[in-house]
Parts: structure tokens; C-alpha cells; sequence
């Protein structure tokens, strides 16, 4: 086995050290990067449940249980009047100045016809 001079010992223990810290920095990077996102979605989850009891809380919950029966006159009054209610919500949620944004959406077109456009 030849010996090594003090010039390739240097070289040697230099490329040592810099393959060294360059496996602490990849592990400290990938470390703090898994850390990030592990807070950010425990905030995130945070968050929506605060958004939810505010919106629950702001709006409140129905109290008491809905009537399943078919021949129902006020369920059928409901159902009747279930777009005014809907406008009615979304004046209450403009009016909320505690609620960041609220989107309600619901699909009122059923596919779209030979010229692309929809129809109902």
C-alpha cells in the first residue's frame, strides 16, 4: 500500500468535509422543510374549523329535526320557496362583517346540447 503525501491527505480530508456538510445541509433542509409543512396544515386545519363554528355560530343550526313525511304542507311550502330562502342567505352573508368570504354554488344546468351551449 503506497503512502499517502501531506498533499493528498489534505485533498482527502477536504473532500471528506465537504461531502460531510453536504449531507448535514440535505438533512437539515429536508428536516425544516418537513416541519413547514406539517405546522402549515395543522394551521390550515385550524382554520377551517374556526371558519366553521363562525359560520355554524353566525347562521346557527337548525334546532329541531326536519319532517321526512311526503304529504308535509310546510315541507312542500319549503320546497317552493327554496330559492328566495337561498337569496335571503346570501344577503345574511353579505350583511356578516365577521365572515372573510362565503360561496354557495349549486348546478342549475343538467349537460349542453349540439351548438355547446346549456340548457336545462
Amino acid at each position: 500500500m503506497p503512502r499517502l503525501t501531506l498533499r493528498q491527505l489534505f485533498l482527502l480530508s477536504t473532500a471528506a468535509i465537504a461531502l460531510l456538510v453536504g449531507v448535514l445541509l440535505f438533512v437539515f433542509l429536508e428536516g425544516s422543510r418537513r416541519s413547514i409543512l406539517e405546522t402549515s396544515q395543522a394551521l390550515r386545519t385550524a382554520a377551517a374549523r374556526r371558519v366553521e363554528e363562525q359560520v355554524s355560530a353566525s347562521w346557527g343550526k337548525r334546532s329541531k329535526p326536519s319532517k321526512r313525511r311526503a304529504g308535509d304542507p310546510e315541507r312542500q311550502r319549503r320546497r317552493r320557496r327554496s330559492a328566495a330562502r337561498r337569496v335571503g342567505s346570501l344577503r345574511r352573508g353579505h350583511r356578516q362583517t365577521r365572515l372573510a368570504e362565503v360561496t354557495l354554488t349549486r348546478a342549475t344546468r343538467h349537460g349542453y346540447d349540439e351548438r355547446s351551449d346549456s340548457e336545462g
